[in-house]
């Protein structure tokens, strides 16, 4: 499975990237009153606005850092009723874009609603990786 790598706090993070539409630099994020505090705001994405999480946020985490190395993917939301949203997910920076055997993709044993992205895990040698997916999100949350 071809993956895309980054850090959050200290623990690494996966993404397939066939849920990746686009990686982009940061550009100028425009905010909202009354939203959640992982959301930092809407960017102009191709001439539509789409909505920006901080992963560092929405993990627990401080804020990600503003930083030259700062990136945003643009990935695709199915809502319940079957439409579609483009949203973007800011990272502080991409660590590899990796390819994992099957053989190293575990399936863990935590709660997932709890860890609603944490789809499975990756053990590479003595790396552990949180292998994340949005499709498992049920809602996504912008509004307070």
């Amino acid at each position: 499975m071809l993956c895309l790598t980054f850090k959050c706090g200290n623990n690494e993070y996966a993404i397939n990237s066939k849920e990746i539409i686009e990686v982009i630099p940061l550009i100028r994020l425009h905010s909202l009153p009354k939203t959640t505090k992982q959301f930092v705001g809407y960017i102009n994405y191709k001439s539509e606005p789409i909505p920006v999480i901080d992963l560092s946020v929405f993990f627990g985490y401080l804020p990600a850092e503003l930083l030259m190395s700062t990136r945003i993917m643009i990935l695709n939301f199915e809502r319940a009723d079957g439409s579609e949203i483009l949203f973007g997910v800011l990272v502080e920076s991409i660590s590899d874009i990796e390819n994992f055997d099957e053989k190293e993709i575990k399936q863990p044993d935590i709660n997932v609603e709890k860890h609603p992205l944490i789809h499975k895990i990756i053990v590479k040698k003595n790396r552990t990786i949180n292998l994340i997916t949005f499709r498992s999100l049920k809602t996504l949350q912008l509004e307070t």
